[in-house]
């Protein structure tokens, strides 16, 4: 597997392995009650880890070869649950484009009003409700690879849920779909963290950015874990050009 040069890209790959480590090793042997639930936590912060990662893919691919970031693409389909090339018809295609506005399909104008957390909810749920319905009938607008890309990963993604219960019955709900989810709502939270209170129409202010691996006490995990894993810098720059902050 030849690889683009990029200096995240073996970090990439070793989260990739990691991911798999902890969804699957939990169904092969008996993990301690008390160790059970931080195994989960590490493993939803992984498969948000991975999330960062699929999102870096789509911009710009790990691998030279067009076969091996197919290969790819099933791989981080399976690490987090959903299609690894879908996500470019809702990001690439429409949130890179309104970043934050009335027409982009996750824009924080979904968590309305109140306090913070019952905003994060009413944004997880009306977001990725809005974003699925939106971007329910979108093949046109993606070329025969992609289209061909998100059958086989679908497809693999079936046969693979439907062989790890067979393997660990409901301990597939506890340490597979949990982390899942908990991976998928720690992104979309750090979408909203990230352009919530934002001025859209800003060239580059559209987005909080953050250059140092630090960031600050709201976003320790967008500024840490990403950065370590995928080199991820500024958010905003990476709009006008999004291979530019990889």
């Amino acid at each position: 597997m030849a690889l683009t040069g990029a200096s995240h890209e073996g970090r990439s790959l070793a989260f990739l392995a990691i991911a798999y480590f902890l969804l699957l090793f939990p169904l092969l042997y008996d993990i301690p009650p008390i160790l059970a639930l931080i195994w989960v936590s590490v493993s939803g912060l992984q498969s948000f880890c991975i999330c960062v990662i699929n999102h870096n893919h789509m911009h710009l691919s790990i691998c030279k070869q067009q076969w091996t970031n197919l290969l790819l693409n099933i791989a981080i389909t399976l690490a987090k649950g959903y299609s690894a090339t879908e996500i470019v018809i809702a990001h690439n295609y429409n949130h890179h484009v309104h970043h934050g506005n009335e027409k982009d399909w996750m824009g924080p104008e979904f968590a309305g009003q109140g306090i913070g957390i019952l905003r994060l909810c009413r944004y997880i749920i009306k977001a990725s409700a809005n974003a699925a319905r939106e971007s329910s009938s979108p093949t046109a607008r993606l070329d025969k690879q992609q289209q061909k890309s998100i059958f086989l990963e679908k497809t693999a993604l079936g046969i693979f849920i439907l062989a790890l219960l067979a393997i660990g019955g409901v301990k597939v709900l506890i340490f597979v779909l949990l982390p899942w989810a908990i991976g998928t709502v720690c992104l979309l939270g750090i979408n909203l963290l990230q352009h919530d209170g934002c001025h859209p129409d800003s060239p580059y202010n559209h987005s909080r950015n953050f250059t140092g691996r630090l960031g600050n006490c709201f976003s320790l995990t967008m500024a840490i874990i990403p950065s370590i894993t995928c080199d991820r810098p500024c958010i905003g720059v990476c709009y006008p050009k999004g291979t530019i902050a990889w």
